[in-house]
């Protein structure tokens, strides 16, 4: 069962994203029973349809075997490469294992200025290893398309050159492939401790990045103190790193899009879909997944496989990834509309909480802001208890969650896409700013503590703000490219 799913009777189940009531038979509440003791999923029968429900709404998460990826297994790990040598050779030598067990491993250089470095790289490994080189750079999607058609596997894993994956990475993301349906899974992304001796590898960054940030080597105290705080950051705040629950990938759901830097895709669902968009050089995989989920594929999210990546090696570059991510916004947008959309409510619980920061403060606007959230809070309380069926004290717990978490969703698109425009409202109306700087910093704090306080406040406040507004000045600019404003908008739903 998936961590947030609440069981209210032997036959209700609430759960899964978004939230959603799931009313089960006596013969299927005895099958679920059997299932969390342990038992087997059938194939072909009434209850298989069940568990395929339940598994795609998210309320459970399925428990996949491991499957080999050796010899005659058809996996080909494909790493797309501009330059940086030195984190290409460390991706090499945690594969070498996987390598010499009849892994195919490809690296496709995607127009490196130096390619004998790459090549190099490349002849150091101490298993045979494939290079294809692109002679002109196309960017990390041509480069990614170069490698699995170049590839003989039916399964491909795309792996960024710096990442290194732990043992038995692939091998469990392979097993979710036995399902037919299943077209992609990735493992959890997370920061990498900073080498020994804090010395930094210069360049690390995504395939086809193309610049070195400042590492920390030969940066003075401030640079490296400083370098050592951005690392602890993303080491619970990574853009890669998705979490701890496992659960199915879709737009709509807690789990939106995966990250190319470590993929594994059904070599057919690949040929299905064209492969990734090369005419898009940032959110490229966001793409792809929402592609593949569009064409009725399954995607899935597997923490239980882990693979490292190192943090950038400096502030500046950490700004300059969120706003080349946010720049993926607009674009995206053309291509899947309402699925990149800042902010998900339902209109009542949109409008409460526009009414707290925006009411005028003057007597009787808090009185106006509060019925507007009780009137919400009503709506959403008799919607549950209509769903359910549950007592009015548990709906009304339920409703309130709901409002909470669509409160701290609001928090955050002010923060992180609308910031420009809340902080213009700051200076207009500068009565009205401290609820809304409330607002906003408020989700921070309880964010800080449940890190286990990786920084100190200010800092972990500074880096948190500077983080968002980063990505928001992408969306900004990617939107005034596009010229329009369809990815800055809120999607309101009953």
């Amino acid at each position: 069962m998936a961590r947030a799913t609440r069981r209210t009777t032997p036959t209700t189940l609430i759960g899964g994203a978004p939230m959603r009531v799931l009313r089960i038979t006596d013969a299927g509440a005895a099958a679920l029973d059997r299932w969390l003791a342990g038992a087997p999923v059938p194939t072909g029968d009434a209850h298989a349809v069940l568990a395929r429900r339940l598994t795609d709404s998210g309320i459970a998460v399925p428990v996949v075997p491991g499957r080999p990826v050796g010899h005659d297994a058809g996996v080909s790990v494909v790493i797309p490469v501009h330059d940086r040598p030195d984190g290409l050779a460390a991706t090499l030598r945690a594969l070498a294992p996987l390598a010499r067990a009849g892994v195919e491993i490809v690296v496709a250089d995607d127009g490196s200025g130096d390619p004998e470095a790459v090549a190099a790289a490349v002849a150091g490994c101490a298993a045979p290893v494939t290079l294809v080189r692109r002679p002109v750079r196309g960017g990390p999607a041509a480069a990614r398309n170069t490698g699995w058609r170049a590839a003989s596997g039916s399964t491909i894993a795309f792996l960024d050159a710096d990442c290194i994956p732990a043992p038995g990475w692939l091998e469990a993301l392979a097993g979710h492939l036995a399902d037919e349906s299943v077209a992609a899974v990735a493992p959890r992304v997370t920061a990498l401790p900073p080498p020994p001796g804090g010395k930094r590898r210069a360049g690390a960054g995504p395939a086809g990045a193309g610049r070195a940030g400042a590492g920390w080597a030969g940066a003075g105290p401030l640079g490296q103190r400083a370098a050592a705080w951005l690392t602890r950051y993303e080491q619970v705040r990574s853009p890669l790193d998705l979490g701890p629950d496992p659960g199915p990938v879709r737009p709509d759901g807690k789990v939106t899009y995966l990250p190319s830097a470590a993929l594994v895709v059904r070599r057919s669902a690949l040929e299905a879909v064209a492969g990734f968009d090369e005419t898009m050089p940032v959110g490229e995989d966001v793409d792809l997944v929402w592609r593949l989920v569009a064409g009725g594929w399954r995607v899935r999210y597997e923490p239980g496989a882990r693979v490292g990546h190192p943090a950038r090696p400096s502030l500046e570059a950490a700004l300059r990834q969120r706003h080349a991510y946010g720049r993926s916004a607009a674009p995206l947008a053309a291509r899947h509309r309402s699925s990149v959309a800042p902010l998900s409510l339902p209109w009542p619980a949109a409008m409460a909480w526009t009414a707290t920061v925006a009411v005028p403060p003057a007597a009787g606007g808090a009185v106006v802001a509060g019925a507007v959230a009780a009137g919400a809070l009503g709506w959403s309380t008799r919607r549950v208890r209509h769903r359910t069926g549950l007592p009015l004290s548990a709906a009304a717990r339920i409703a309130l969650g709901g409002h909470l978490a669509g409160g701290r969703a609001f928090a955050e698109a002010a923060r992180r896409t609308w910031w420009p425009p809340a902080v213009l409202a700051c200076l207009v109306a500068p009565r009205r700013s401290g609820r809304l700087v409330a607002l906003v910093v408020a989700p921070l704090l309880a964010e800080w503590q449940r890190a286990g306080r990786p920084l100190g406040l200010v800092r972990w406040v500074v880096f948190r703000l500077a983080d968002d507004a980063a990505y928001g000045s992408g969306v900004w600019a990617g939107c005034v490219r596009a010229r329009s404003a369809r990815a800055l908008l809120p999607r309101l739903g009953a």
